[in-house]
């Protein structure tokens, strides 16, 4: 046996004790490691199972919105906008069937520019009649060969902004070309507390409601103000009932003196066009 060797027994059988506890340390380093290892993959897994879970079972995340309700108002906005879009296209169908072939504008001259957004909007708007109707009857004239030069893009975006108030009021104007209207100030004030009340649009449905309607229409260029007033309907604005809610409605005493300021109201030119081409009997 070489010499070397017998060298190494020998001094491993000397320090036996201490190269045992050297090698029982290190290998107890080695599993503390290992096991560190495991743990913290272990708990990562386990996060990403429970984040998964938190999603699968509809658990609020940050925006408020679960993903599994994401997802049903998806397929609901999908399965919606399929179901209108159907009726949509029928219903145009109709509309262009029902217009004397003399009068129908080839289907290349047709303007896209106002038949394909007021499609689209007919269609996320399926459920609101008053608007689909305004549509329908732009679609119509857009087809038209009479009132083909009357339709403008713009008509699009002014449907958007009508409440079911402001589209009747404006339909007034299909029979009627002017009404009365006032301002109401307090005392010999000249600054108006509530302006652009036109009652013979629609009384029942209050000084308020009427003034920020005919303000909106005013403000979309549909109908404009005029200063002369006319030579009578303006009765009804002094009546008791209609002071008494005027005051109310701007918070002064009973026992304060109202004033009109008279004016009347009447279509602009874009108005009588958007009447010609976007307002149905139906509405009158």
């Amino acid at each position: 046996m070489p010499d070397w060797l017998i060298c190494v027994i020998e001094w491993l059988h000397e320090n036996r004790n201490w190269f045992f506890s050297a090698s029982i340390s290190f290998i107890g380093a080695i599993v503390s490691i290992i096991s560190l290892i495991i743990s913290r993959k272990n708990s990562k897994s386990i996060n990403n199972i429970v984040n998964l879970s938190n999603v699968q079972n509809n658990t609020t995340i940050n925006n408020g919105i679960g993903f599994k309700d994401t997802l049903e108002i998806s397929k609901y906005i999908d399965d919606k906008f399929d179901e209108n879009k159907k009726q949509v296209e029928v219903e145009i169908n109709k509309i262009y069937s029902e217009i004397p072939q003399y009068m129908t504008l080839p289907i290349e001259s047709i303007p896209l520019n106002i038949i394909k957004p007021a499609t689209e909007l007919a269609i996320l708007n399926h459920d609101n009649i008053l608007m689909r109707k305004l549509l329908y009857k732009l679609i119509h004239s857009a087809m038209c060969i009479i009132n083909s030069e009357l339709t403008h893009p713009s008509f699009i975006e002014i449907i958007k902004q009508l409440s079911p108030l402001d589209a009747s009021n404006i339909a007034f104007f299909k029979k009627h070309g002017i009404n009365s209207m006032v301002d109401f100030s307090v005392g010999f004030g000249t600054h108006p507390l509530i302006s652009n009340v036109a009652l013979g649009l629609g009384s029942e449905r209050g000084v308020h409601a009427l003034s920020a309607s005919i303000t909106n229409l005013i403000r979309l260029g549909l109908i404009e103000r005029v200063e002369n007033e006319l030579g009578g309907g303006y009765e009804d604005y002094e009546a008791e009932d209609v002071l008494s809610q005027v005051k109310m409605l701007i918070g002064v005493s009973a026992f304060n003196v109202m004033q009109t300021v008279r004016y009347a109201i009447k279509p602009t030119s874009l108005g009588r066009a958007f009447i010609a081409t976007c307002v149905d009997d139906s509405f009158v």
